[in-house]
């Protein structure tokens, strides 16, 4: 909630230099294929990046306020990261801003954040070691492209980076030392990239006179 309220007051700028009588909403729908890596330390020094595969699908719903070049995104996102060893699946709410410059052809510039929900890590072999982190952060910047086909549809395309910056998961580690037993843990954070398509509907509005 709170993240939307600091959302919001970044877009009212926009929405105040704009034509206050006219707004237009969208429902996007996305999919994006990609690649990730993990990132985790070792003793607080070693650094390593297994990499995986990344497929999404994606429904956002858009405000634009005005004849404003921001819009206001939030939604729902459906990611899974694989590879032959490990799989991850989460869902994703994203809450992001978007700057649109053009008419028909619009370049789309945006950034936000993404908490999520981490429904399932298979890690065969190691599950008894493991400490997923159920609830997940993530930031991501986007730029693409978009073209409106008629004044409803449009299709557009983009290329987007994201960063988890809070743990995935923790993996302990236990070494007997003699008469002592010394544990220790790796933190796995993610990154990633992806190319999406997707089609754009302007929902219809009523426009005050």
């Amino acid at each position: 909630m709170h993240c939307l309220r600091i959302l919001m007051i970044i877009c009212l700028p926009f929405a105040l230099f704009s034509n206050s009588y006219a707004q237009q909403m969208q429902i996007n729908t996305e999919m994006g294929y990609g690649g990730g890596a993990l990132n985790y330390m070792k003793n607080t020094f070693h650094y390593a990046k297994p990499e995986f595969r990344d497929l999404r699908l994606n429904t956002t719903f858009a405000y634009l306020p005005g004849k404003g070049i921001a819009r206001l995104n939030t939604g729902i996102t459906a990611d899974i990261f694989f590879n032959d060893f490990e799989n991850f699946y989460l869902l994703k709410m994203p809450m992001g801003i978007d700057l649109l410059f053009g008419k028909k052809v619009q370049a789309v510039v945006g950034t936000g954040i993404q908490p999520g929900v981490l429904l399932s890590h298979l890690l065969p072999g190691y599950s008894r070691n493991i400490e997923n982190r159920k609830i997940v952060f993530d930031a991501f910047a986007h730029i693409g492209i978009r073209y409106s086909i008629n004044e409803h549809y449009a299709f557009f395309a983009k290329f987007q980076v994201e960063y988890f910056p809070s743990v995935i998961y923790r993996q302990n580690y236990y070494h007997a030392v003699y008469t002592s037993v010394i544990s220790r843990y790796d933190d796995h954070r993610m990154f990633s990239n992806s190319y999406n398509i997707g089609f754009s509907y302007n929902i219809p509005t009523k426009q005050k006179k």
